[in-house]
């Protein structure tokens, strides 16, 4: 009974440290969300028990004790962090039972996002016999050091009848300390599970076995639809919708392909309001094979195939994932085939006739951007192979084999979904792959220059046109002008237009402290710019700087000065031009600024002149080159501040300084007609 179990919230697949005889079943991961988990223990007597776990493998940051006398335990960890690994070790009593490096189990992503992930399937793994181990160990061997982040079961999980001893023997004794401590389980019942207990009852007590033996989420914990069964479930996981089916199960007298039965119900409103990229369901029984079972003539399959398969069609469920025939068997991408064997043509129902196993073979590329279509997938050979009808392969079948057990392996990543069929060599058998929202136009815009990064729509190696350089991280350096091309995947399947548009090298900004100096005066010149900045002036000797100086200012200094930018291949430039007049006395008079303006001026400049009392002023104007051009005047002014407007429009282009004197002071001030 489920009481006689020991729950822990988390998902576990795998333990090496050694088992005491007080732990005779688990730890093993269910009910994970992005949240929380449940790890389940068994004992072997009524003791007390603990979880530590935490982020840390030497350092756990959270326990959580069960100071009750009881062969199980139901830890519910809650409070976690989206898509991480958590370390968890396992007491009985205060003392160490389970628990090191490989100890360990991982949250679900946050819901809406698309990470890579993995999830190994068996199907009808309950033999307990030495294959479905080292078919198990393949699946992890194949992944290497790469997270499983879910064990998917096909039912028939324990032969021959489901009882609780033969899961012990044939599942738990099989695959505890070897998978299950840190991969979540996500199981189906098959005909196995039920023995003489078809009718699925209302009172869980009154269940077979695997109704005690698994938690699965009927609230809608992990995602979806709440069953409110734990015969049937549905679960996300990132961006994938995953739903798991009882195939063989009645309520009410109706099964999964009756329209009336609360599951077929259930499920029509869970596709129904399903928004994630891809959805796989996942059930015992094949509504297509000619493996160990007959599609044509038994009646549970009969009657998925002419009553499920329409629903799964209108919703266009992307992989069906069945056992119960003890064979590999790939359907066609296919829709709208609901009868026997002979009746199926592939010029009708396949709406792909491809492999779809993106290896370069001929009639190999993936499915793209499918609107419609299903694989059914058999993959029951996971302890039993090698039974097969005589139509077999059956006509829908792009690929079938029973040479040996086998397991299948989904690697989703994104937009990208591949399923490979291994064998205990860990051989790949089988492979197919598809894509969804690839063949993108992208529109880029940046300055001269820049690096693009590139943001391909699908996920694999890529061609590109030949001359375009681009690095292995997708970067284009120093673009330089608008341009168009388009890159393909290695075996031209996909193609990504690119649009990219180039704006202008950005103009530096030069500025100069002064524009006009009497020589010997300083001057600053200063720029603001992308890049490698380089002046020069009338010398035309280049000075590679931000900021410059002249010291003491000739009158060959006077000329323009330019700034340019460069970076990469770009190039652009700005200038300021600076005047220098001749030094007409020894020592300048006083230098007490005049407020004049507008300074540079075309026709008029005034001149705002501070008179301590009244008298006369005397003014004269000065070039460049220190030649008087105008002598001197007179005006009458008043005490205080005075406005003084000066016609400059018959002076030719250039600098000039006003020299102005009165019986108080002398002044001079600098001005440009321009």
């Amino acid at each position: 009974m489920k009481k006689a179990l020991v729950y822990f919230c988390i998902t576990c697949l795998m333990s090496p440290l050694a088992f005491t005889q007080k732990l005779v079943r688990g730890p093993y991961l269910q009910l994970v969300t992005s949240n929380s988990v449940c790890v389940k223990i068994h004992l072997d007597g009524k003791k007390k028990a603990k979880i530590t776990y935490g982020e840390n493998l030497n350092s756990a940051s959270f326990t959580q004790v069960s100071n009750v006398d009881t062969v199980a335990h139901d830890f519910k960890l809650k409070n976690l962090a989206p898509l991480k690994k958590y370390y968890y070790k396992i007491y009985i009593a205060d003392s160490l039972v389970f628990g090191d490096a490989n100890t360990f189990f991982i949250t679900n992503p946050a819901p809406g996002s698309s990470p890579s992930m993995r999830f190994v399937v068996l199907g009808d793994c309950g033999s307990g016999n030495a294959a479905q181990a080292e078919i198990a160990t393949a699946a992890q061997q194949f992944l290497k050091s790469k997270d499983i982040n879910g064990l998917i079961l096909l039912g028939d999980n324990a032969y021959n009848d489901g009882f609780l001893a033969e899961y012990q023997r044939n599942f738990f004794d099989i695959f505890d300390k070897k998978v299950i401590h840190n991969v979540a389980l996500w199981p189906s019942p098959g005909n196995h599970e039920y023995a003489d207990k078809r009718p699925l009852l209302a009172s869980l007590e009154q269940r077979p076995a695997y109704y005690h033996l698994f938690d699965t989420p009927t609230l809608g914990e992990s995602g979806g639809l709440p069953s409110g069964d734990e015969a049937y479930y549905a679960f996300d996981m990132g961006n994938v919708h995953f739903i798991s089916l009882d195939s063989y199960g009645y309520q009410d007298g109706l099964g999964l392909a009756d329209s009336n039965s609360r599951q077929r119900k259930w499920l029509a409103a869970d596709l129904a309001q399903n928004k994630a990229m891809w959805t796989i369901a996942f059930f015992h029984h094949p509504p297509f094979s000619m493996g160990s079972h007959d599609s044509d003539t038994e009646v549970e399959l009969v009657k998925l195939r002419e009553g499920l398969v329409p629903l799964l069609d209108k919703y266009k469920v992307d992989v069906v994932l069945n056992g119960h025939s003890h064979n590999y068997e790939r359907s066609f991408l296919m829709q709208g085939h609901y009868g026997m064997e002979a009746s199926f043509d592939t010029l009708k129902h396949a709406v792909s006739q491809s492999t779809a196993r993106h290896n370069g073979t001929p009639n190999s590329c993936p499915f793209v951007n499918k609107a419609e279509g299903t694989i059914y997938n058999v993959s029951g050979a996971a302890s039993r192979w090698g039974y097969f009808r005589p139509s077999y392969p059956h006509n829908a079948m792009r690929f079938s084999n029973s040479d040996g057990p086998g397991a299948s392996i989904i690697e989703v990543d994104s937009n990208k979904l591949a399923l490979k069929y291994i064998n205990v060599k860990g051989e790949v058998l089988d492979a197919y792959t598809f894509f969804k929202g690839v063949n993108n136009i992208q529109t880029y815009t940046a300055e001269c220059g820049d690096e693009i990064q590139l943001k391909p729509s699908f996920i694999s190696d890529y061609a590109f046109p030949a001359g375009l350089r681009v690095s292995p991280t997708l970067r284009i350096d120093s673009v330089l002008n608008n341009t168009a091309f388009a890159y393909t995947d290695m075996h031209k399947c996909m193609i990504d237009s690119v649009k990219l548009s180039v704006k202008a090298f950005p103009k530096p900004k030069a500025s100069i402290s002064k524009i006009s100096v009497i020589e010997g005066e300083e001057v600053s010149f200063t720029a603001e710019g992308k890049g490698t900045l380089t002046w020069q002036g009338p010398d035309k000797k280049p000075v590679e700087a931000k900021d410059f100086k002249i010291e003491k200012a000739s009158l060959t200094d006077a000329g323009v000065y330019r700034v340019s930018s460069s970076y990469k291949k770009c190039f652009s430039k700005d200038s300021v031009s600076l005047s220098v007049q001749k030094r007409i006395l020894a020592s300048e008079p006083d230098m007490e600024k005049i407020l004049a303006y507008p300074n540079p001026s075309e026709q008029l400049i005034y001149l705002d002149f501070e008179m301590e009392s009244n008298g006369d002023l005397n003014y004269s104007i000065f070039n460049a080159a220190g030649k008087r051009i105008i002598k001197s005047e007179k005006r009458d002014l008043k005490s205080g501040t005075n406005n003084i407007p000066m016609d400059i429009s018959y002076l030719n282009l250039g600098a000039y300084t006003i020299f102005i004197s009165t019986k108080e002071r002398k002044k001079s001030i600098r001005f440009v007609k321009k």
